[in-house]
């Protein structure tokens, strides 16, 4: 028994003897195909796409004349129309940041009063909907942290393979990726 839009069961193999595509501005796609000793030839007229796509971002960081900036980027369609900053921890606040968007980028001056460790969230939005968090460790002007012992800052990647733990996002290959940051004390 078959469903309907189910592949069958059985499959008929085909043996793919060419693919191209034309090069003239037709978008042809042609393959042929041999099913035993028969030449099959398919050729299509490709339609342009106009799939609409939910934002997806990434921050950098960008020292220009002196001052450091995070950009939040991003790809979607139709384009982002706005960018919102966040940080990670609720007991912060975005005061002394100059927040802005120079076309598809999102920027955000970094405040040098600031002088501890922070995670920035980026949000692209646009007409179909919001983008996950992308986000990016800071820190700002260690000098001015007071610690009794010198510090360093490390980061631990782990993967585990082979399935899936809830809550965490993996590939379609079952690899998940953990990073954990900490401080360790040199004495």
């Amino acid at each position: 028994m078959h469903q309907r839009c189910c592949v069958p069961l059985q499959s008929q193999r085909l043996e793919l003897t060419k693919y191209y595509r034309v090069a003239d501005n037709s978008k042809r796609l042609t393959l042929e195909a041999v099913k035993k000793q028969k030449l099959m030839r398919l050729d299509e007229k490709l339609q342009p796409r106009n799939d609409k796509i939910a934002p997806e971002c990434g921050i950098s960081k960008r020292d220009v004349d002196g001052s450091s900036f995070l950009v939040c980027t991003s790809h979607a369609n139709p384009n982002v129309v706005s960018y919102s900053w966040k940080l990670k921890n609720d007991n912060d606040s975005l005061n002394g940041e100059e927040i802005s968007q120079v076309g598809q980028e999102g920027l955000l001056k970094l405040s040098d009063s600031v002088d501890q460790h922070r995670t920035y969230l980026c949000y692209a939005k646009n007409s179909v909907g919001l983008s996950r968090p992308c986000e990016i460790d800071i820190i700002r002007n260690p000098d001015k942290a007071i610690s009794s012992y010198p510090r360093t800052y490390v980061v631990i990647i782990t993967t585990i393979h082979g399935r899936q733990l809830r809550g965490n996002r993996g590939d379609s290959r079952g690899i998940i990726m953990g990073v954990r940051k900490m401080w360790i004390d040199l004495i």
